[in-house]
This record gives C-alpha cells, sequence and structure tokens, in this order.
C-alpha cells in the first residue's frame, strides 16, 4: 500500500525488489508511507531515493499480473508501464490527481 499526498504528475517505479517516485509536474509527493512505515526520502532532482524496506521482501514479477486499485484519492492511478521482459521487469503506475491543491493518494499495488 502507497499512501502520499500527490499534488499534479507523479509515477511509482517498482524494479529489483526497489521502489521509488518520479515526480513530472506541480508540488512533491510528501507524508509518504510505504506499507504502513512512514518514507522520509531524499529527492535527487525528480527521483526518490530507492525504498527496500519490504518485510518480506518483494516477489519477482516473473509473468504475474498487477492490479493497481486505488482506495483514496482524487484522480486516478494506473499501470502505464507493465513488467515485461524487454522493459527488465519495470512496472510504472502513474498518480494522476486532478484539480486544486494536493489530494492523498492510497493505492493498492498487487501481483
Amino acid at each position: 500500500m502507497i499512501k502520499a499526498s500527490v499534488d499534479g504528475d507523479d509515477s511509482v517505479i517498482v524494479k529489483d525488489g526497489k521502489l521509488h517516485l518520479r515526480h513530472d509536474g506541480w508540488e512533491k509527493p510528501k507524508d509518504i508511507a510505504i506499507n504502513g512505515s512512514k518514507w522520509k526520502t531524499e529527492w535527487k532532482d525528480k527521483d526518490t531515493e530507492d525504498f527496500t524496506a519490504f518485510n518480506p521482501p518483494l516477489a519477482p514479477f516473473a509473468g504475474a499480473t498487477v492490479t493497481v486499485k486505488k482506495v483514496k484519492g482524487r484522480g486516478e492511478a494506473k499501470v502505464t508501464e507493465p513488467p515485461t521482459d524487454a522493459n527488465g521487469q519495470k512496472l510504472i503506475v502513474h498518480l494522476q490527481d486532478e484539480g486544486g491543491g494536493a489530494s492523498e493518494f492510497e493505492v493498492r499495488i498487487t501481483w
């Protein structure tokens, strides 16, 4: 489960058991939590550092079907790049806030 205050346009990127956020518009996400753990991340330009503190570790995608469910938030959360052999098993989920100011997003990604 990913929770964050999203204002505009951001992506969740998962690859090799790691997760990071890429910021594409308006204000950077804040108040971020991954699976219930608050994440005080450092930003390097438009990208966060990698989050690796998964317990248990993330399972490989290995042909699994990925589903994304937006539990809370104004706008949409959708897979824009599913994990494939061609992209090195990288998953990208786009979060698009619609409206003025930030919206609290909760997104569940499963595979």
